[in-house]
């Protein structure tokens, strides 16, 4: 088998039975079935041919576990994609009216015959649809369960758990989707063929991302301007000059006191202006023109960005192959004092689980992202509390929970180097990192993803002190000794560290004082 694809399926289904699955339906949307066998034997090479521009995969495993753990190793040797999701069936092993034979379950856990767990993801790397229920695991066995028995879980099957271990040793994401056939009885194979096309229906609303729009992406640009009358009009015309047109242009004027209100004016009912009285901040004003939009996709633009004709367009036709995806950026251009400069490596754009990489900086551009509004809801939008480093808050708790997608296009122009950057307004911007941080920690119930926070956060917070006595700001370096006390007593409560982001030297020391006392 050649393994050129290694780059090409970002999202496997496995599934023991071809029975489980709407296959004709699948094939019509463009998305290619194989079975392990086939797989094996190097009926890849075929596929790639059929479905040159697929990144989904189905695979058919077998039922049982060795049949699922053989898939496993195949998975991990040949395709290594972004995730793995288990589609099946499993049988209730529980009495009451709780859930019942047709429901789909979506576990947190898998658990083998012997009572192990492994954490599955905890959301899954795809549109969520709105009929699942979230259940704390299903157990594994070796074979089907033909009576009640309450020394296992309430939902049982013959797969996930088994493929699990594999995956997991690989550090390969992974979860599974179940949908209820039996009760557990004497009569299980016979409601299990009875309850088959139930199942194939239910799996095809899972998988209706996977159907192709009939229109294109109703796109929503919002652009936060705060005193940039030299850059506004570049930035919006980038945006209203696209090759595919956006829905709506939204400008929240940030309570602008030069000429930003009179150039917004003269675009009239061609984009839709929002002005704030009084300036409340980037992260604000973004957040303001997200409940104004009305896009199922949002894409932002700063003001002193600007886009490339086709950047909409562009990524009409990345939706049409990455599907699943609800957040992704493009590429980028960088412009300093009105010269080109190459990035460094570590600021390379990266694709998939970048979590790790937004950890140490931000590696997601506003003037690059596109996200779906339903997504950015649920995360909280903009923390508008914090003055500056907004976005990397905002993609670090994304990440950690999705992956996230790069159209390789470079259709943004990002100028730097201008004295009214938010880069140039605070000092010690690592400050407002450290906070995104021990938010994430206060949210975090994985270890080895909180003591990864954990040794970031100290680190930076080293840093800091150690950069504010060089400076002579004794008050500042006292704020970060006082917050690195904090973390190691486990205070958790994200309220405690607003000192942080408090913009004056004076309140600063005086802030660290009351606590140190």
């Amino acid at each position: 088998m050649k393994t050129s694809s290694t780059s090409t399926f970002k999202l496997v289904f496995t599934s023991a039975s071809k029975k489980e699955l709407p296959i004709a339906w699948i094939r019509g949307q463009g998305y290619p079935v194989i079975t392990t066998k086939a797989l094996m034997s190097g009926g890849i090479s075929q596929i790639l041919r059929q479905y040159p521009n697929t990144t989904v995969l189905f695979v058919i495993t077998g039922v049982g576990p060795e049949n699922a753990k053989e898939t496993a190793k195949i998975i991990i040797q040949y395709l290594k994609p972004w995730a793995v999701i288990n589609l099946g069936t499993c049988g209730l092993n529980s009495k009451g009216p709780k859930w019942q034979p047709g429901d789909t379950i979506f576990p947190a856990f898998t658990l083998g015959p012997e009572g192990h767990h492994i954490r599955c993801l905890k959301y899954l790397p795809f549109p969520s649809p709105s009929n699942l229920i979230r259940v704390k695991e299903v157990q594994s066995l070796p074979r089907s369960l033909l009576c009640r028995d309450s020394t296992y879980s309430s939902f049982v099957d013959m797969e996930a758990w088994f493929q699990h271990t594999i995956f997991a040793e690989h550090g390969l994401p992974f979860c599974c989707l179940k949908v209820i056939t039996d009760n557990c009885s004497s009569t299980t194979p016979a409601d299990y063929k009875k309850r088959l096309g139930k199942v194939v229906w239910q799996v095809k609303k899972l998988l209706g991302f996977l159907e192709p729009p009939s229109s294109p992406p109703d796109v929503s640009v919002i652009i936060p301007v705060h005193n940039r009358a030299w850059s506004i009009k570049r930035a919006i015309d980038s945006a209203l000059c696209q090759s595919l047109p956006p829905c709506e242009l939204i400008v929240v004027d940030d309570g602008s006191t030069d000429r930003t209100a009179d150039i917004l004016k003269s675009y009239g009912d061609r984009i839709v202006s929002i002005s704030l009285g009084r300036p409340q901040g980037v992260s604000a004003a973004r957040n303001i023109g997200v409940e104004a939009s009305r896009g199922k996709w949002l894409s932002f633009l700063d003001s002193d960005d600007k886009w490339d004709k086709d950047k909409l367009l562009h990524h009409a036709r990345f939706m049409e192959r990455y599907p699943f995806l609800e957040i992704f950026q493009c590429d980028e251009i960088w412009i300093r004092k009105g010269k080109r400069v190459n990035k460094r490596r570590y600021h390379e754009k990266k694709a998939g689980w970048i979590w790790n990489p937004c950890l140490e900086r931000c590696m997601v551009s506003p003037s690059c992202s596109v996200v779906q509004r339903d997504l950015l809801k649920k995360y909280g939008l903009f923390d508008a509390r914090i003055p500056a480093c907004e976005d990397y808050d905002l993609w670090l708790r994304i990440s950690r929970h999705h992956p996230i997608g790069l159209d390789r296009h470079q259709d943004v122009i990002r100028y730097g180097g201008h004295s009214d950057q938010l880069s140039m307004r605070y000092p010690a911007m690592d400050r407002f990192r450290v906070f995104s941080l021990i938010k994430a920690l206060g949210e975090e119930d994985d270890p080895l993803f909180y003591q990864r926070i954990e040794v970031e956060i100290q680190k930076r917070l080293s840093i800091l002190e150690t950069g504010a006595i060089k400076r002579g700001r004794l008050g500042h370096a006292a704020m970060y000794r006082q917050a690195m006390k904090q973390v190691k007593r486990k205070v958790l409560d994200e309220r405690q560290y607003l000192f942080l982001l408090a913009g004056q030297p004076r309140r600063l020391q005086a802030l660290a004082s009351d606590r140190s006392t």
